[in-house]
């Protein structure tokens, strides 16, 4: 190697460490800037898993929630100055109530109900008019055949005279 290689080798390695003293004090500076500084405590370190912290974290939520809003009715009633008369009659009005709370499901099963009773009366009395045609229908042929059935051609065993009652006989020597 000669001298020349060995100048712009100590040159190159030169210029490479202020290079790198210059990155080095840039990040210095870029670090002295940043304001956040996040705070590890103990507990986050060790103990439970995150997943397990988070759920607490929702279990206070949604405790916290329900005790503000329990609060938030109390104060609610207790600036209510209205007191209604509770007879006999309201007890048992308010022991008749749907399962529906809500006024629109009040409202939307009643209607449904309604055209339920609608539906049931149209075919009740499409039934009825099916009945009284064929009723019309039976009587029509009953006035025009017109004839009883009961008392038709005697019977061979009816002329016998040992099983006729007596009044029968007497009956049929006088017809005679």
């Amino acid at each position: 190697m000669c001298i020349r290689d060995r100048r712009k080798e100590s040159s190159y390695n030169k210029l490479m460490e202020t290079l790198k003293r210059a990155r080095e004090s840039y990040s210095r500076q870029e670090l002295k800037e940043c304001t956040f500084r996040p705070k590890i405590t103990q507990s986050n370190k060790i103990g439970e898993a995150p997943h397990e912290r988070l759920y607490k974290d929702y279990e206070q939520r949604i405790f916290q929630a329900t005790r503000n809003e329990l609060s938030r009715e109390k104060s609610l009633t207790e600036s209510c100055t209205f007191k209604p008369a509770i007879t006999p009659k309201s007890h048992q009005y308010a022991s008749n109530q749907n399962e529906f709370q809500s006024v629109h499901d009040k409202l939307y099963y009643k209607s449904a109900k309604k055209v339920l009773l609608e539906q049931k009366k149209q075919e009740i009395e499409k039934e009825a008019k099916k009945m009284s045609q064929t009723i019309r229908k039976l009587k029509e042929n009953a006035t025009v055949c017109n004839t009883c059935l009961l008392y038709t051609s005697p019977s061979p065993r009816d002329l016998s005279t040992s099983r006729m009652p007596s009044s029968a006989c007497k009956k049929k020597k006088k017809k005679k």
